[in-house]
């Protein structure tokens, strides 16, 4: 499930680096210590991985870079998903009590906040409010931890988008899939992106793919995001 939330301002002006700052924001909207914690500090776990199985977009509205400041004028979209119907219904009694989100110590006014399920199919054509990143951590000749990030139309991409969807219906349902998903990336000029969180360099791709397959694996590709860091504000997708 997702929520939509319309943001009411005139200017908002953030670092150009801001995943950090919204994925703060909702955290904080979570009115609960324990449910909180285990969002943000673990999560579903498989194996060694944790799994959020949350994500949400960038500020999706007009805006102006200048230095290393960007600039949001006369309001903004944020989607924020979750695979955990849970986190969505804390969020949306946040805003049903407040009406408004902090953000950076303003109190930024919402206009509209609209709850959506994905509609059942064994199709979906997406594109990417985030950017998705997918990469390997490998050891170069030097022994030293090296991280490689895979363009959409790699084999390599697409095998670690479709591993991850399995392994986060794992973490979330506690049973290995018995159905299948495909993959394919159909994005005409994939944009490249590069984001700073928290002084870690990391590249990604604004993009679209078709996703075909069971639906459940549709849903946890859609509500808790597509590739990797998704919790980081990454993979976030949505319906064209």
């Amino acid at each position: 499930m997702r929520i939509y939330l319309d943001l009411d301002f005139e200017k908002l002006e953030l670092p150009i680096h801001y995943n950090h700052i919204l994925q703060s924001i909702i955290i904080n909207m979570i009115d609960s210590s324990g449910y909180r914690k285990f969002i943000h500090d673990e999560g579903y776990v498989l194996g060694k991985r944790k799994f959020k199985l949350y994500t949400f977009s960038r500020l999706l509205g007009k805006f102006q870079i200048f230095g290393n400041k960007i600039a949001f004028f006369n309001g903004a979209r944020l989607i924020i998903s979750s695979l955990d119907d849970a986190m969505v219904e804390y969020i949306i009694n946040y805003i049903l009590k407040k009406g408004y989100i902090n953000v950076l110590g303003e109190k930024i006014y919402v206009k509209a906040a609209v709850l959506k399920s994905l509609p059942s199919a064994n199709y979906l054509r997406v594109s990417t409010k985030s950017p998705v990143v997918v990469y390997s951590t490998l050891f170069n000749y030097e022994n030293k931890k090296e991280t490689i990030f895979y363009e959409p139309d790699s084999s390599k991409f697409l095998s670690l988008v479709y591993e991850n969807i399995l392994k986060k219906y794992t973490a979330f349902y506690g049973s290995i899939s018995k159905n299948n998903i495909e993959i394919k990336h159909v994005g005409k000029n994939p944009k490249r992106v590069k984001v700073v969180y928290k002084n870690t360099v990391i590249f990604g791709w604004l993009t679209a793919f078709d996703i075909y397959g069971d639906f459940e694996l549709l849903k946890v590709a859609y509500d808790a995001g597509i590739g990797m860091k998704n919790s980081m504000g990454f993979g976030c997708v949505e319906l064209i």
